[in-house]
């Protein structure tokens, strides 16, 4: 009996054109059926494959792009939020899907850095420790009754996080300072307010009344 030998080259030959369309035609009606928030949060989600890509290739052309991609996934986030509370447009699945596309656009863009040398694990490792810390916290709160939305240092968290990620991607010289340098130091600051950020959650959450 002959043995049939299968390759990754013959699997792509065996997938039709159509066959594609036919897998991604329910999801390209879905994505049609979200309202423009949550179509843009589902974009930043997706971007990260493209920017950890480009990144983890490590052409100097490359990372100009996977920059201009991360800064474009970083502003959409402030954009539709405005959109959603603009419009009246505010879901609880645009919610949800915009908390994970955020998550995804640091932690997948920091994994990346991360592999190259770019960062160091602890810088990785304290941020997502502290992102999951309140997780916690907020679930505990929740489980009373109680949102605890973000506070003003987390958003500042945010800014200095996104603005140090950029910088560190980009790795160039203006001015001649370093964004490498600069982009490190941001990032280090926002572990700090991040941390604290984390501290005024818990004295928020010890003082509810059970």
């Amino acid at each position: 009996m002959k043995r049939i030998i299968t390759t990754p080259v013959s699997l792509i030959k065996g997938v039709s054109v159509q066959g594609i369309k036919n897998l991604l035609s329910p999801l390209v009606v879905l994505f049609k059926n979200l309202n423009l928030p949550n179509q843009i949060a589902v974009l930043r989600a997706l971007s990260v494959i493209p920017i950890g890509c480009l990144i983890l290739w490590q052409k100097e052309f490359l990372t100009y792009l996977a920059f201009a991609l991360f800064a474009i996934a970083a502003i959409s986030d402030f954009v539709d939020g405005y959109i959603a509370r603009k419009r009246g447009l505010i879901t609880d699945f645009g919610k949800v899907t915009d908390h994970i596309a955020d998550k995804l656009l640091v932690f997948i863009t920091l994994a990346a850095l991360l592999s190259i040398g770019s960062v160091g694990f602890w810088v990785f490792a304290l941020l997502l420790a502290r992102d999951l810390s309140i997780s916690v916290v907020r679930d505990l709160a929740s489980s009373k009754g109680v949102i605890m939305p973000a506070n003003i240092w987390g958003k500042v968290k945010t800014t200095l996080q996104m603005t140090g990620i950029g910088l560190v991607i980009i790795n160039t010289s203006i001015f001649g300072q370093s964004t490498m340098f600069v982009g490190t130091i941001l990032l280090y600051g926002a572990i700090v307010v991040a941390w604290y950020s984390f501290y005024t959650y818990c004295v928020q959450y010890l003082a509810m009344k059970d």
